[in-house]
């Protein structure tokens, strides 16, 4: 009999060690004014999808990557060091509308789960997903806020390990002489092994391993 409330208190321990606290998501989008609940959900929610918009987002900018790599290239520049300047801050990169249009185009919403998880999964049905183009006051809109607070978290330490995998990947297809859909693909491929490495989203996987 001790043995087995042992094994329970380990596997009840596996399961809460390191997650978050357990609260109630707010009713459907609860769009309304800005309070420290709803940005206290936002906060909670963004450090659930950060690998994904991560990935949406690197994928999406593989054009301005490349763009950014032969401007550099064609000047004999060090690639890796100057790419992340040229393509842009994480305020840049991760203004809402920016973000708001990629995520309507791709059909993901943030999704919140009974178990206080949240994730990024298609819209039922092909629906288009609601965020806002702005974090405003009188229209704060939680779910967008994480969108946006998960994106920052994602490239405001992470895009240096980002712009150095891109670099090395665009410089290894281009001595293969790989053709142009070669060569973004391996970029695509380098960008999104890439964000698994990033610390927000190597935090959100230790979220995962004590989901339940």
């Amino acid at each position: 009999m001790r043995t087995i409330v042992f094994a329970a208190l380990l596997i009840y321990v596996r399961h809460t060690a390191g997650a978050p606290i357990f609260r109630a998501w707010p009713e459907g989008e609860a769009i309304g004014d800005r309070t420290a609940d709803l940005v206290d959900h936002g906060n909670r929610a963004s450090k659930w999808i950060a690998c994904r918009i991560c990935s949406e987002r690197v994928m999406s900018l593989l054009g301005k990557f490349k763009e950014a790599a032969e401007r550099i290239a064609g000047f004999g520049n060090e690639l890796a060091e100057e790419l992340e300047s040229h393509v842009g801050s994480a305020r840049a990169l991760c203004k809402m509308s920016d973000l708001a249009g990629l995520l309507r185009a791709q059909r993901l919403e943030v999704a919140v789960h009974g178990n206080g998880s949240a994730s990024m999964q298609p819209t039922h049905q092909g629906h288009m997903p609601i965020y806002t183009d702005k974090i405003l006051q009188g229209r704060f809109h939680y779910k967008s806020f994480a969108v946006q607070k998960a994106c920052t978290a994602i490239f405001r330490e992470g895009m240096p390990e980002i712009a150095e995998a891109v670099s090395k990947s665009y410089m290894d297809a281009k001595q293969r002489s790989a053709t142009v859909p070669t060569l973004m693909t391996s970029m695509g491929a380098a960008a999104r092994q890439s964000c698994e490495r990033v610390r927000a989203c190597q935090a959100e996987k230790r979220l995962r391993l004590n989901e339940y």
